[in-house]
């Protein structure tokens, strides 16, 4: 297998730092980038042979505000920009890690990679502002839209994103997971593990110029994976109902035949990656896990 030199934005967040580690176990070159500035970029370029560009970086979540998102285009997203155009000036690959939640339009069917696009917060306006950048300029490039990803450290766990780690501490530490909303919400989860092994899949196949949904192609609904957390471990449910939230979809269910046509791969389903990541954390043992 080809060793490549990967430049990836964003190592130190949740997805970049597990493929960043993953890609070194892998045998390949990872140069992390901290801040885009040109002068950063040139220094790179002159020092290594960039084969691939990895952006998996953002600052902002689904309940951010008007302002968090004009911060976040003076901090990030102008700056992608000046990436994408260095990239595209030195034939360096870009890829792009967005998001199925948030870049499509509501919708109750499934949802392919030419559903309408329709952001409802600014995080996902954020997404589709770079989405439609890199689409525009003529380089070699991949977007990856990757559903409700799980399996972050719990001391790294940010309140307001990550349903089911918080969900995971709230019952650790005894108090109630609250559920936003009277009617049930659906969501597809892919297992953080999973999202790596695809992209490494990817990339070994060289498939480029492509919009990709990522995800388990499977729904489950919110307060079915609660119940299954409290059984695994061993706890009383202790749920509240609260109000609606204005960013929150009833339903997430991506349609992944594209990505199906592209590899072979089997993501783990809700139960058995709920299984691995709580072993994963040295909360369940092997044999449970099993």
């Amino acid at each position: 297998m080809r060793r490549f030199n990967f430049l990836i934005i964003g190592s130190s967040g949740f997805i970049g730092n597990k493929l960043s580690k993953r890609l070194k176990e892998c045998g390949h070159n990872v140069i992390t980038l901290k801040r885009i500035s040109y002068s950063s970029l040139k220094k790179i370029l002159e020092r290594s042979h960039i084969d691939y560009c990895v952006h998996t970086a953002s600052g902002i979540v689904p309940s951010s505000s008007a302002h968090n998102f004009f911060e976040e285009y003076d901090s990030l997203i102008s700056k992608t920009f000046l990436l994408v155009d260095t990239c595209q000036q030195n034939n360096i690959p870009f890829i792009y890690l967005s998001s199925a939640g948030a870049i499509y339009e509501d919708s109750i069917s499934k949802i392919t990679e030419k559903s309408k696009l329709g952001q409802s917060t600014f995080y996902g306006a954020s997404k589709h502002v770079i989405e439609q950048y890199v689409i525009k300029k003529d380089l070699d490039y991949l977007i990856l839209r990757p559903t409700n990803v799980y399996g972050r450290n719990l001391n790294n766990v940010n309140a307001n994103q990550g349903f089911i780690e918080n969900s995971i501490k709230q019952i650790m530490l005894s108090k109630p997971i609250n559920l936003y909303g009277s009617s049930s919400k659906y969501r597809d989860f892919l297992f953080v593990d999973d999202l790596v092994e695809i992209f490494l899949m990817l990339i070994n196949k060289r498939v480029m110029n492509k919009i990709i949904n990522i995800g388990s192609g499977k729904v489950n609904e919110l307060k079915e994976v609660i119940d299954e957390l409290y059984k695994l471990l061993n706890k009383k449910p202790n749920i509240t109902i609260g109000e609606d939230r204005s960013f929150d979809k009833k339903i997430i269910d991506i349609d992944i035949s594209m990505l199906e046509g592209l590899i072979n791969y089997k993501s783990k389903d809700i139960y058995c990656g709920l299984k691995y990541y709580l072993s994963s954390l040295g909360i369940l043992s092997g044999d449970e896990r099993k």
